[in-house]
């Protein structure tokens, strides 16, 4: 019977580039007899799919078509895959995607799913956020707010989808290269889709890229005067510069900040690991310490204040010559 593969995110964890790659390895998924359904898809990822879910529930725009699409692909590979990605569909309730994804109970399912440390997540996340411009807040607030909770509670996630979904087989992956098929996430995904490594290439699409803490710092000292929109324009016109420092990643906590926010999840990983990965040894790497760096980035607290008033006094110019 034909198998529906349900892969959903989370953000931050090489979706874009798996998405690209199956994409762009069309032909060769088709010939094994895996299809991408078009229906609810913007390119690459069906975040439209998922984002009319969010929105409207089982009344969405991409209804009859989805239903239509998933019978007929189903009818001509009665033993291949019908394969949908979003790592919105994470960020969205099982149960509201079982009310609008009715035929996923009428097959079998499964789903992908790649969790990253919590720590590493949040900080993805967090910039992730800032420089779309949305719910724009100091990273500290962030990982105390309701959103910044949520989506590192794992076993909730997973839970959730379990319970919504008891036919199907759950499948969480860690995000890291040590537990990659080959040491390589598409050789990964590609073992969870039943291929050979090397039937999954990376395209050359653009990496989905975090910025470092210095543009972070000044996104949000631009935010008391701009709107979301403004600032993702400011951000995108930056990213094409090619800027020293532009770009970064684990630089928003300290050594100690870092482990006392891990020190919160010991618990809850450990029930994640004896359910999902009881003979995997530690759930997640410990950090390299020579490849993690102390925090040496991003503006310090005096700094941050000074450029805020800088920036406040000088849009308050502007202001005055512009009236």
């Amino acid at each position: 019977m034909t198998e529906i593969i349900l892969h959903i995110g989370t953000p931050k964890t090489g979706t874009t580039a798996i998405q690209s790659a199956i994409v762009a390895n069309s032909d060769a998924l088709q010939a094994a007899d895996i299809w991408f359904v078009e229906s609810g898809r913007h390119r690459a990822a069906h975040n439209d799919l998922a984002n009319s879910i969010r929105r409207k529930g089982g009344d969405h725009n991409f209804n009859e078509a989805l239903q239509q699409e998933i019978a007929a692909q189903a009818a001509k590979r009665p033993n291949g895959k019908i394969l949908l990605s979003s790592e919105i569909f994470s960020l969205i309730e099982a149960s509201k995607i079982r009310a609008a994804l009715p035929f996923l109970s009428d097959y079998p399912l499964k789903i992908i799913v790649y969790l990253r440390r919590q720590d590493r997540y949040a900080e993805a996340f967090f910039k992730q956020r800032i420089k779309n411009g949305r719910n724009v807040m100091p990273f500290d607030q962030f990982l105390t707010s309701r959103l910044g909770r949520s989506i590192t509670d794992y076993n909730r996630l997973l839970d959730g989808w379990a319970d919504c979904f008891p036919q199907a087989e759950i499948m969480p992956r860690l995000y890291q290269r040590d537990r990659f098929v080959n040491g390589d996430i598409m050789a990964d995904f590609a073992a969870l889709l039943g291929l050979e490594p090397g039937h999954l290439v990376a395209s050359a699409a653009e990496r989905n890229i975090s910025p470092s803490k210095d543009v972070i710092d000044v996104l949000l000292a631009l935010s008391p005067h701009l709107d979301g929109r403004q600032l993702r324009s400011i951000y995108r016109a930056l990213k094409p510069l090619q800027l020293d420092g532009f770009t970064g990643s684990g630089d928003l906590f300290t050594r100690q900040t870092r482990q006392d926010y891990l020190d919160q999840f010991l618990a809850a990983n450990d029930q994640l690991q004896k359910a999902y990965f009881p003979n995997d040894g530690p759930l997640f790497s410990p950090d390299d310490p020579n490849r993690d760096k102390p925090l040496t980035s991003g503006f310090s607290p005096v700094q941050q204040t000074l450029l805020a008033a800088a920036l406040n006094e000088a849009f308050k110019l502007h202001q005055k010559t512009t009236d």
